[in-house]
């Protein structure tokens, strides 16, 4: 009995702890990464001033976090970028520790996962984003930017 005891408080000793695993690091790493850039978003530009834009944010968040947290296990995203993600100020930096294709992958879902809610939120007649113009037609601007009326 005795060794039974010693044999499962020496596996429970050496066992990882649950922080440990690479999708519990994903999952830190990727909540500390969408709180900071939502919060972000809710304090600065069209968003900052918008209730609807903000319910969009508040609607996305989640689902964000979800999607990079698998993107980041399943792409095996370095160590470096992971731990930038969990203790970095300058979040851009650690996307550049990516490679190409997980930048991309990293973009794209992003990009799906905001574009859904902000659908929805168009839906919901609770805000709207104008689209921008055609670059090159009467509103935009030699640089393709809209111009002011």
């Amino acid at each position: 009995m005795k060794i039974l005891l010693v044999l499962a408080v020496a596996a429970l000793g050496c066992s990882k702890k649950a922080e440990d695993t690479p999708q519990m690091k994903c999952d830190a790493a990727v909540k500390r990464e969408v709180d900071l850039s939502m919060a972000r978003r809710r304090s600065t530009g069209p968003m900052a001033s918008n209730p609807a834009m903000q319910k969009m944010i508040d609607e996305a968040a989640p689902k964000l976090k979800a999607t990079l947290a698998a993107l980041c296990t399943t792409d095996a995203w370095p160590a470096d970028v992971v731990t930038c993600f969990r203790s970095s100020s300058d979040l851009s930096k650690c996307k550049d520790g990516l490679t190409r294709e997980q930048r991309a992958r990293y973009t794209q879902e992003t990009m799906k996962v905001m574009t859904e809610a902000r659908m929805k939120v168009g839906a919901e007649g609770i805000g709207h984003v104008a689209p921008r113009p055609p670059r090159g037609s009467a509103a935009a601007g030699s640089d393709g930017a809209a111009t002011p009326k």
